[in-house]
């Protein structure tokens, strides 16, 4: 099987316990060999991966599989390939089109593991969240005294070494133009024609590390118009904030711009992009669902704006109704926001997992029979060992050391046919990423909720002006093994949502076509 291997360490990389490259390259080159792989590529990359399409060498490795050059990939981690949603997504997509194989230090991901691969995403993703929020807080402490935290708008400039320390001043040179721009719009002039005056004034954007000086765009010059940071207040994170920065203009010269340029302002447009588009498929003929706004016009002459789903019939003649947009996200919501584990429920997960563990090691015991005594002491340890931490005798951090020491002498004997699946240690995972699902969905932009909902739930339709989704194996395995000896069956991770939502899962329709 022809494969790539991909090599990244970020250049502002806050975990300082991050592999180097040639550390990287030298264990998946050992990955290789252990799955008798051929290497055609290696791509090196030293850039962030919590930002999607950022990523020169990442999307070269992406044209590698979809041109079919390769047809696997070689990476020291998962989160080594992403850290964000989209990119993980594309990732997933391959791998359930079976056009993609991901091999790892730990183990390999195929089809059947793109919902394990999911959560590895999930967590990586969250992990870069997690470390931008000291530099959250203190952007958010710079707001509160005044100060606008990141680069100095158009008319003034930035002093001071330290980075997160620096403050702002009015640049001289450019605020007489800012000033022009306001009282050329006072007066009635288009955004059009002030962009034109200014220019030919002499107007122009100072020369940056990868820009070369130029003038102002026409969208540009509308933004300056409408920021408040002229008159000495600024917006952060949906609060409006006073400044403690010179102003250039005063405030009534800024509300007398408003209202000339409100005057020549366009009508409101809705933009197409909902969080489940790209998720659901039509119940009748297997077409995608779309959305579409429509507007009705009241006696007093406004209008009232309602949005709808609907199929788009790219397949063909469909008679499927239209759904209200408002419907249809509820009833995923409830889905979702049922989709997690009670705290007093995790106990007995997690003795059924110690149990299934039990099975799997005893059927391993008999495969190694022709092994060494070592590899036997090897693999009765890491049986202790995850007994120990499922009766909290050891925390997560002493496990881990502990695994990896074992894992090192095992790797001294030659365990390449030794099969001891991370399977209780995935179900962890599963665990709490269900337990936190909800909030993450709360919280999280569009990719994201699209990401959990594809993570908790497969085979998504809509019909009848109804959504059914089905819970993935991984989470209704565990809700069967909470409903087992309970009379009165309370599911935990999607077997009540979609009673909910008017079908359970052995009832829920298959799509045509």
């Amino acid at each position: 099987m022809k494969a790539v291997i991909y090599l990244r360490k970020s250049t502002d990389e806050s975990d300082r316990q991050v592999l180097s490259l040639d550390s990287q390259k030298e264990i998946c080159e050992n990955v290789a060999k252990r799955y008798n792989l051929q290497v055609i590529e290696t791509l090196v990359e030293s850039a962030s991966a919590k930002e999607a399409f950022k990523r020169p060498q990442f999307q070269k490795l992406i044209n590698f599989i979809q041109k079919k050059k390769a047809e696997a990939i070689i990476a020291w981690k998962p989160n080594r390939l992403a850290r964000n949603a989209t990119e993980g997504g594309m990732l997933i997509d391959l791998l359930n089109s079976r056009k993609l194989a991901i091999f790892c230090d730990s183990g390999e991901y195929t089809r059947g593991d793109s919902t394990l691969l999911h959560i590895e995403f999930g967590f990586s993703t969250k992990y870069s969240q997690d470390l931008s929020d000291d530099v959250k807080v203190g952007m958010l402490s710079k707001a509160n005294k005044g100060w606008r935290p990141g680069k100095a708008c158009l008319g003034y400039k930035n002093i001071g070494e330290i980075k997160g320390e620096k403050t702002i001043i009015v640049d001289p040179k450019i605020s007489p133009f800012i000033k022009r721009m306001f009282d050329l719009a006072v007066t009635g002039k288009s955004v059009h024609d002030i962009q034109k005056i200014i220019t030919d004034e002499g107007l122009r954007i100072p020369a940056a590390k990868s820009r070369p000086s130029r003038p102002i765009g026409k969208t540009q010059c509308y933004r300056l118009l409408t920021n408040e940071f002229y008159y000495g207040w600024f917006y952060w994170k949906g609060e409006f904030k006073k400044g403690v920065h010179e102003p250039i203009i005063s405030q009534e010269t800024f509300d007398m711009a408003q209202r000339v340029l409100s005057s020549k302002s366009k009508k409101q447009k809705f933009k197409n992009n909902y969080w489940w588009m790209g998720l659901l498929k039509c119940w009748k003929c297997g077409g995608a669902i779309t959305a579409e706004v429509k507007q009705r016009k009241r006696t007093d002459g406004s209008f009232r704006f309602h949005e709808y789903a609907r199929c788009t019939k790219k397949k063909g003649v469909c008679s499927e109704k239209y759904t209200k947009v408002e419907d249809l996200e509820k009833q995923l919501k409830n889905f979702l926001y049922h989709s997690y584990i009670d705290p007093t429920k995790i106990e007995k997960i997690k003795a059924k997992i110690r149990e299934k563990n039990e099975s799997e090691l005893t059927v391993a015991k008999i495969r190694l029979s022709d092994k060494t005594k070592k590899l036997q002491n090897l693999f009765e340890r890491k049986k202790t060992l995850f007994q120990m931490k499922g009766e909290g005798l050891i925390d997560s951090t002493r496990y881990l050391e502990e695994l990896n020491k074992i894992t090192v002498e095992e790797n001294g004997v030659n365990t390449s046919d030794l099969s001891l699946d991370s399977w209780a240690e995935d179900l962890d995972k599963a665990i709490d990423f269900a337990t936190h699902a909800s909030e993450m969905f709360k919280n999280g932009d569009n990719e994201t909720k699209r990401q959990i909902v594809r993570i908790l739930g497969e085979d998504l339709v809509m019909g009848e002006q109804k959504v059914w989704c089905k819970a993935k194996y991984t989470f209704k395995q565990m809700s069967e093994w909470v409903d087992e000896g309970i009379d009165e069956v309370t599911s935990l991770l999607g077997q009540k949502s979609t009673h909910e939502l008017g079908v359970t899962n052995e009832e829920q329709p298959k799509v045509s076509g």
